[in-house]
């Protein structure tokens, strides 16, 4: 079996708890990188936007963001798996992964002041609007490099059977 068969293989094909197991670890792993790399980026920008007088106020503000943070990662990460079960359609696992995950930040955010609550209707829809823009741009980079590897992977299955 050549190589880009045995990544096929690994990625789609789900047999047993052990190997869910894997992706959601897989997949977890790569989705607390991300909000890590957000929770700094934003933390930076609003820094240096604020002339490096950026304040978290009192009562444990950064630790409850950056657990927030983490949680979020997990509302994206650990729902992923269901790309990998072949019975559910695509619509349908993006619905479900994206749905929980955009479920869970929702909640997070406004716990922790990422969807400013008390500033008015239209300032949290357009927060939660930004969000939800946001986690499917993410969504769509994922898209399209799995969409690039399958391709390739389909290419090699091909000249192979030739």
């Amino acid at each position: 079996m050549s190589e880009t068969e045995n990544r096929y293989n690994e990625r789609y094909k789900i047999k047993t708890r052990k190997d869910i197991d894997k992706a959601v670890f897989r997949s977890t792993l790569v989705s607390i990188g991300i909000a890590c790399a957000i929770f700094v980026v934003i933390g930076v920008i609003n820094d240096l936007a604020g002339g490096g007088s950026m304040t978290l106020y009192t009562g444990y503000a950064f630790s409850r963001m950056a657990l927030a943070t983490l949680i979020t990662a997990l509302g994206f990460g650990i729902p992923s798996f269901v790309y990998n079960i072949e019975s559910i359609p695509k619509g349908l696992a993006t619905l479900i992964h994206m749905g929980i995950g955009i479920s869970i930040y929702i909640t997070v955010g406004a716990m922790v002041g990422w969807i400013p609550v008390n500033k008015g209707i239209w300032v949290v829809v357009g927060s939660v609007g930004i969000s939800i823009g946001a986690s499917f741009l993410i969504w769509l980079g994922f898209f399209f490099k799995y969409r690039k590897e399958d391709r390739k992977i389909n290419d090699a299955i091909k000249n192979k059977n030739r």
